[in-house]
């Protein structure tokens, strides 16, 4: 029908520092590509919000809507949180915020208390959102962290009214 595209984007925003000193991790794989595209100076997590910001800007300056998730390795609330800058300059919304608004802090990720794996919308997708919560560790597969689980409703999503 005529709906807009909708364009899902699974994300991954390294530690703030490398969880070893040494090795392969992500942290250092991302270090080495920004030094490979002579931004040698930029951290990663600061590349990876840029990066990200600009390809949403251009997403959405042709019309899609959003469906973003990801383990950002940082919650909304932390201090200087470039997620929420990402958000808020793209007007994306927290849908399991918006769904239970005053639900006690909780951790997805086991060896912490924060909530840094979330998903975030365009507000036009809302409507379409049935139902999204987390399920325990250890749900679907071994896992340090907690999985997301959302749930919306097809037909509206892609646009069929009957």
């Amino acid at each position: 029908k005529s709906q807009p595209p909708v364009t899902l984007i699974s994300a991954y925003q390294v530690c703030p520092r490398p969880t070893n000193l040494l090795g392969n991790t992500a942290y250092h794989q991302q270090v080495r590509a920004l030094s490979l595209s002579n931004t040698p100076h930029i951290h990663p997590r600061k590349a990876f919000i840029r990066d990200l910001s600009t390809f949403l800007s251009t997403l959405q300056a042709q019309g899609h809507d959003i469906i973003l998730g990801g383990d950002f390795n940082e919650a909304l609330d932390d201090r200087n949180s470039g997620l929420l800058k990402l958000v808020t300059t793209h007007d994306l919304i927290d849908p399991f915020l918006h769904r239970f608004p005053h639900h006690p802090t909780f951790g997805t990720y086991e060896h912490g208390h924060r909530r840094i794996d979330s998903i975030f919308l365009t507000p036009s997708l809302l409507s379409c959102l049935s139902k999204i919560g987390y399920a325990p560790f250890q749900f679907a597969k071994p896992s340090d962290h907690r999985p997301i689980i959302i749930e919306f409703h097809m037909r509206t999503l892609f646009g069929f009214t009957n």
